[in-house]
């Protein structure tokens, strides 16, 4: 290329052009990559996950209206804009140590196609972006339930739940 921003020759040209498409492909390249979005949140001493395509918000605990005649783990319905949701306990539901409802307790809306419910979390930690790879296929010292609805374990030992297989799972639905 001359002083005045004009190509000497085609040979310049062609060495851009290459460059671009190098760029172009490493760019490619790391937008590929298989990275998954994860809601961390904690359920007593335990850091956990769900995949962010599956929340549809996650919101205070501002009233809980607990219902008779359902299973435990139902820990009640709350009105969530005029809609009202009900909310799974997952602590319960895990079998885990029930802790108290504080100012940090918080509901992680689930949604799918055909379903759609909360559930309540002990404290909200973030929103993190991990590679695919790091995520482990299984924990050996999850059991039970727990263990049903692991989809893996990222880094750090947080455990990542199928929010799919839980918003799908039959069982979850409470015939009134």
């Amino acid at each position: 290329m001359n002083n005045n921003g004009i190509f000497d020759s085609e040979i310049d040209l062609e060495v851009l052009q290459k460059r671009a498409k190098e760029l172009s492909r490493l760019h490619q390249e790391e937008c590929d990559d298989d990275y998954v979005e994860l809601v961390e949140f904690t359920l007593g001493e335990e850091h956990y996950g769900l995949e962010l395509v599956h929340v549809r918000e996650v919101y205070p605990l501002h009233v809980l209206t607990f219902l008779p005649g359902v299973p435990k783990f139902i820990k009640g319905i709350t009105n969530f804009r005029g809609q009202i949701i009900s909310i799974l306990d997952l602590k319960v539901f895990f079998e885990l140590e029930d802790l108290n409802l504080s100012d940090q307790t918080r509901l992680i809306i689930l949604k799918s196609k055909n379903m759609e419910f909360a559930v309540i979390v002990d404290a909200l930690i973030g929103v993190c972006r991990v590679p695919g790879k790091q995520i482990s296929a299984g924990l050996p010292t999850l059991s039970g339930k727990r263990a049903e609805y692991l989809k893996g374990v990222g880094p750090e030992g947080v455990i990542v739940l199928d929010a799919l297989r839980l918003l799908e799972d039959p069982t979850l639905v409470v015939d009134i």
